[in-house]
Protein backbone atom coordinates (compact mmCIF):
# COMPACT_ATOMS: atom_id res chain seq x y z
CA UNK A 1 0.00 0.00 0.00
CA UNK A 2 2.75 2.51 0.84
CA UNK A 3 4.30 2.07 -2.56
CA UNK A 4 0.92 2.99 -4.07
CA UNK A 5 0.71 6.48 -2.65
CA UNK A 6 4.29 6.78 -3.06
CA UNK A 7 4.04 6.57 -6.48
CA UNK A 8 1.08 8.66 -6.69
CA UNK A 9 2.89 11.30 -4.98
CA UNK A 10 5.87 10.98 -7.39
CA UNK A 11 3.06 11.09 -10.26
CA UNK A 12 1.93 14.27 -8.83
CA UNK A 13 5.62 15.89 -8.20
CA UNK A 14 5.59 15.32 -12.19
CA UNK A 15 2.51 16.51 -13.37
CA UNK A 16 1.98 19.73 -10.74
CA UNK A 17 4.78 22.38 -10.83
CA UNK A 18 3.40 23.95 -7.61
CA UNK A 19 3.35 20.51 -5.65
CA UNK A 20 7.03 19.71 -6.91
CA UNK A 21 7.97 22.89 -5.62
CA UNK A 22 7.08 22.27 -2.76
CA UNK A 23 8.52 19.49 -1.89
CA UNK A 24 11.52 20.67 -2.90
CA UNK A 25 11.66 24.10 -1.09
CA UNK A 26 10.33 23.14 2.55
CA UNK A 27 6.58 22.36 2.13
CA UNK A 28 7.05 19.10 1.99
CA UNK A 29 5.67 17.89 5.45
CA UNK A 30 2.33 20.11 4.39
CA UNK A 31 2.11 18.82 0.84
CA UNK A 32 2.48 14.58 1.64
CA UNK A 33 0.19 14.99 4.66
CA UNK A 34 -2.80 14.15 1.89
CA UNK A 35 -0.92 11.11 1.29
CA UNK A 36 -1.54 9.50 5.05
CA UNK A 37 2.12 8.12 4.91
CA UNK A 38 2.75 5.54 8.57
CA UNK A 39 5.01 7.98 10.52
CA UNK A 40 8.31 5.51 9.52
CA UNK A 41 7.42 6.60 5.78
CA UNK A 42 6.60 9.86 6.38
CA UNK A 43 9.75 10.76 8.03
CA UNK A 44 11.75 9.19 5.68
CA UNK A 45 10.45 10.75 2.88
CA UNK A 46 10.97 14.00 4.89
CA UNK A 47 14.64 13.00 5.07
CA UNK A 48 15.24 12.61 1.91
CA UNK A 49 18.09 15.72 0.15
CA UNK A 50 17.27 16.68 -2.95
CA UNK A 51 17.98 19.87 -5.09
CA UNK A 52 15.77 18.80 -8.21
CA UNK A 53 12.81 16.18 -8.51
CA UNK A 54 15.03 13.67 -10.16
CA UNK A 55 17.74 13.34 -6.93
CA UNK A 56 14.38 13.20 -5.01
CA UNK A 57 13.19 10.59 -7.31
CA UNK A 58 16.00 8.51 -6.85
CA UNK A 59 16.49 9.02 -3.59
CA UNK A 60 13.30 8.37 -2.74
CA UNK A 61 13.44 4.47 -5.12
CA UNK A 62 16.74 3.94 -2.91
CA UNK A 63 14.95 4.07 0.09
CA UNK A 64 12.13 1.75 -0.94
CA UNK A 65 14.24 -0.67 -2.33
CA UNK A 66 16.29 -0.87 1.04
CA UNK A 67 13.40 -0.70 3.37
CA UNK A 68 11.71 -3.59 0.63
CA UNK A 69 8.69 -1.57 -0.16
CA UNK A 70 6.93 -2.95 -3.12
Amino acid sequence: MHSIKLNAMVTKALTDSRFCADILNGHRRERIQEYNLADNVAQAVMGIKAKNLDQFIRNLDSWMTAANIH
